[in-house]
């Protein structure tokens, strides 16, 4: 609804703003269809600029990814994660609510690096973020070393 964007989840942009400031690249991942439209115009324009509206790290070294629509949405994360695999990238962690996308994370992510929250946390063998602090954990990846210089 271009109405009623959703609201950001306290600590989010925090979270991964430490993350782009130790190098790390960021992966924004969606099984909405590319092809859907909001308010008329095309999905993935529309995440970026809630993205870019709401704070969250954008631009170089950020990288959004559409769902196809021509498998399942699960699937689609699994051929994510292989493609950056066989492209010589680490996804070195992921963050979900939902158990179903939690359990498909674990397909290309070390499973304690697989953060719940909400519905789904600790599903599936992965590690609960406790009272969904995302604030408290984005000062332990504020400790984490530099991996690169951020772009």
């Amino acid at each position: 609804d271009p109405d009623a964007p959703p609201d950001v989840r306290p600590g989010a942009v925090q979270l991964v703003s430490a993350y782009r400031a130790r190098g790390f690249e960021v992966l924004y991942i969606t099984t909405v269809p590319g092809d859907v439209e909001v308010g008329g115009q095309p999905i993935g324009d529309v995440l970026a600029g809630w993205l870019d509206e709401s704070g969250f790290p954008m631009g170089d070294s950020t990288h959004l990814s559409l769902w196809d629509g021509n498998h399942t949405p699960m699937q689609g994360i699994s051929d994510e994660l292989r493609r950056l695999s066989d492209e010589g990238a680490s996804v070195d962690a992921a963050y979900t609510d939902n158990e179903d996308k939690a359990f498909t994370f674990k397909s290309g992510v070390p499973s304690d690096k697989v953060f719940t929250l909400g519905d789904g946390a600790g599903s599936a063998g992965t590690t609960p973020l406790p009272g969904d602090d995302l604030e408290t954990h984005a000062t332990e990846v504020t400790g984490l070393g530099q991996v690169c210089r951020p772009a």
